[in-house]
């Protein structure tokens, strides 16, 4: 049957699938005719009304009475399997990002399969969070997500945009952003040293953790806001000082909102056990920290293929 399916267009695949239900003669036999033409349409409404269109309301009822069943069976089977699946683990994460090729330009291959493996997941579960480094009695992790940066500010419409990264625009007088351009990775967690080996959940905080494309080096870069326990967005002051949302006291530092923590062979050269030992707050990292109230924009074709020295 698969064979047969193949290579069919549209409407004449909808007349084989309508044919075939229709033409067996038993009640088992059409059930299962049916189920296969019902199941190329992963069962929606509208195949629904193509293939049983033809029936009597009894052959209908029937159809029904042994298609629920089996649908939620099979439903649960499929569920069973997606939680049989374990979570990318740090090495699968880091070999998917390995793999990132930011020169072959917006929504290419490298980009698509590292979203679906790590961001967009509809079947599989999350990469489990990783830990990136430490401070004090603190352990801090990246947890996957997607960008949920909010854009200031869009392109006008014959601008050409590299819809995978987001331009960081320093909205405070007379100081540029460290970095220009970002591609989100996911939220930054902070988890007590005290509950983590007994699997102690992490705080989310307002930083994301984000790679420049230019060296694949990692950064962290403040929204403003934070997320309440109804969800909704409460609005962070620009007075805050930052380094209370990473629990971090004994730092004499200014506040930031963009800083460089990693370098690309930093992130990828460690497993969890090093990785929990790093001091990810050390003096070579707080010189890149700065304050520039950062606006998000969508990034620009054109400059990013300057940033990129490409053609």
């Amino acid at each position: 049957m698969a064979q047969v399916l193949q290579g069919l267009e549209e409407p004449q695949l909808v007349a084989f699938l309508q044919y075939y239900s229709m033409a067996e003669d038993s009640p088992q036999s059409r059930f299962e005719a049916t189920t296969l033409a019902m199941e190329h349409y992963n069962g929606t409404e509208s195949s629904f009304d193509i293939f049983l269109s033809g029936w009597s309301d009894e052959d209908r009822l029937a159809f029904l009475e042994q298609w629920v069943p089996y649908s939620i069976e099979k439903d649960d089977k499929e569920m069973e399997r997606q939680q049989a699946i374990p979570p990318l683990d740090r090495q699968g994460y880091i070999a998917a990002a390995s793999k990132l090729d930011f020169i072959r330009g917006a929504q290419n291959e490298s980009l698509f399969n590292f979203h679906v493996a790590t961001q967009y997941c509809d079947e599989e579960p999350y990469p489990a969070p990783f830990v990136l480094g430490s401070h004090s009695g603190y352990y801090y992790r990246l947890r996957s997500q997607t960008q949920d940066f909010d854009i200031t500010n869009e392109l006008a419409p014959e601008v050409q945009s590299y819809d995978d990264l987001l331009q960081v625009e320093s909205t405070k007088s007379h100081t540029q952003s460290p970095v220009q351009y970002i591609f989100p990775l996911g939220i930054l967690e902070a988890v007590s040293k005290a509950t983590f080996n007994e699997g102690g959940r992490g705080v989310e905080t307002p930083f994301r953790v984000c790679m420049n494309p230019v060296d694949k080096s990692i950064w962290l870069v403040m929204v403003s806001y934070l997320i309440d326990g109804l969800g909704e967005r409460d609005p962070i002051p620009e007075s805050c000082n930052t380094w209370k949302f990473l629990r971090v006291r004994d730092i004499a530092a200014e506040p930031f909102d963009v800083m460089k923590i990693l370098s690309w062979e930093q992130f990828t050269e460690v497993d969890e056990a090093n990785a929990a030992e790093r001091e990810l707050f050390g003096q070579h990292v707080l010189a890149t920290a700065k304050r520039v109230y950062p606006e998000l924009h969508t990034a620009p074709m054109k400059g990013v293929k300057k940033a990129l020295n490409i053609g």
